[in-house]
């Protein structure tokens, strides 16, 4: 049981170091940085479909047209973000596991 212990404690500490250095490494990145600054402007264009995508809107909501091609950028953009995040996490996890297995000896 203690030994499963350290196991998960081990594999939350890699996961910490992992998902750090991905925002550290993102912070820095050009293509990611208008990301967010594009959302943000996006954002700003429409308290409606900000409270939507917060998940704060109370009630029933009607979107004009405007509002919905700002959902619609919103939404692209979101997308693009998580799909970088995914293959800088997946790329950071890959080389954590090689560095992990050529120090025990397997490669």
């Amino acid at each position: 049981m203690e030994q499963e212990e350290r196991m998960r404690e081990v594999e939350q500490v890699l996961w910490d170091t992992i998902n750090q250095q991905m925002w550290d490494y993102l912070r820095e990145r050009v293509e990611y940085q208008e990301l967010i600054n594009e959302e943000n402007k996006l954002l700003g264009e429409s308290e409606t479909v900000t409270l939507l995508l917060e998940g704060r809107r109370q009630g029933a909501i009607t979107l004009s047209e405007t509002e919905t091609l700002v959902l619609e950028k919103a939404l692209r953009v979101a997308g693009q973000k998580e799909e970088i995040e995914r293959k800088e996490l997946y790329y950071l996890g890959y080389i954590h596991c090689y560095r992990l297995a050529q120090r025990m000896g397997i490669l």
